[in-house]
């Protein structure tokens, strides 16, 4: 997390590198990259230069050469004689433009070429047009290898704003009861290159699904195993099968939506057998934990969740009057264990034929 005020030096050096490859020209107010100089400017967005003049607002009185030249040093001058943050340069004391801080630290810190360059499309025609101009006409940075662009979020399919009063903070969230994770579900059935949109009905249904998820890994615990040594070879193809689709779907431009049905797919599967052998069992956990390093949905999940020794008492007592056909006391053992935070649920696959879990 590099600060870009502490790589002054850094930015300053880059400039010169490209006003000695003759790419600048100054003015009264600063230093500009001319544009015309780079004749690939345009290319991420696949805009030609003179398509960005025609649809440009041109400056009055600028003594800029084109529209689109962009600030690598601005003059604490004029307009900027109270900019806050000042230093020293060749040219005047000033401050850097924003376009060259990212293409410094980006060199000092990742080298000639970068695998990975994110940030939002809304910094596709401008931001990293002039990034991609400035690392390569000063021979800094090369290449860049992929550029991932996220879309916006919105709110109920409106922009974010305080005044609209849509805002909300992830502690937000959580003090309303719901998991960090189900938010995190909730970007990942989406499109990370399209506009996301945030509501309290999809967040729900993100919450439903987290917990789905989690209750089906701890009753996958509990479950009774079959005491055969037969591997079960129709389980295993299944599971290779969706983990190999899961794979295809991720590399492919993270299609994370795509990817999630398998594991729904793999947890309807598992539910649907009979039985199960511990080593089957840990084929799945396994799948899971393959899963989770690309998703990060199953982080705080405790599958050693302790259940206080008077639920589990009371649980016992309940099985003890259903067996008796006692159906009243095990309604109010039901309520009693429910007003103490916790959910009981009957399954015979289960070694002691019920599953606690908490609310």
């Amino acid at each position: 997390m590099p600060k870009a005020t502490e790589h002054i030096k850094e930015q300053l050096d880059m400039i010169e590198k490209l006003e000695q490859n003759e790419v600048t020209y100054t003015t009264s107010d600063g230093v500009y990259f001319n544009v015309a100089k780079f004749p690939d400017y345009g290319s991420l967005s696949g805009q030609k230069l003179e398509e960005k003049e025609a649809g440009a607002r041109v400056e009055v009185n600028s003594e800029k050469v084109n529209p689109q030249d962009f600030a690598l040093w601005k003059f604490t001058t004029g307009k900027n004689e109270h900019h806050l943050m000042k230093w020293d340069s060749k040219w005047g004391v000033g401050f850097p433009g924003w376009h060259i801080e990212c293409s410094a630290m980006g060199h000092k810190y990742l080298g000639e070429n970068i695998d990975i360059h994110t940030g939002g499309i809304d910094h596709i025609p401008i931001h990293h047009e002039n990034e991609i101009a400035q690392n390569v006409c000063s021979g800094c940075i090369k290449n860049v290898s992929f550029w991932m662009h996220n879309g916006h979020l919105t709110v109920n399919g409106e922009k974010m704003s305080k005044s609209l009063g849509n805002v909300y903070l992830v502690e937000d969230l959580v003090k309303q009861g719901y998991s960090p994770l189900a938010l995190r579900l909730l970007f990942l059935q989406s499109n990370y290159r399209k506009t996301s949109d945030f509501t309290f009905e999809l967040l729900n249904s993100a919450q439903h699904n987290i917990e789905k998820i989690h209750t089906f890994l701890r009753e996958l615990k509990l479950r009774k195993e079959n005491t055969s040594n037969l591997l079960n070879v129709e389980l295993r193809d299944k599971i290779d099968e969706n983990l190999k689709e899961f794979n295809d779907a991720i590399s492919d431009d993270l299609n994370t939506a795509k990817a999630l049905k398998n594991v729904y797919f793999i947890i309807s599967y598992i539910n649907s057998l009979e039985e199960i052998s511990k080593e089957d069992k840990n084929y799945v956990f396994e799948f899971f934990n393959t899963i989770n390093k690309v998703l990060g949905i199953l982080e705080n999940l405790n599958l050693e969740d302790k259940i206080p020794k008077e639920i589990y008492e009371l649980a016992i007592k309940r099985k003890e009057a259903k067996e008796n056909k006692n159906f009243d006391l095990a309604d109010e053992l039901r309520e009693q264990i429910q007003e103490r935070g916790f959910e009981i649920k009957d399954d015979k696959k289960i070694e002691e034929g019920f599953i606690i879990t908490r609310k």
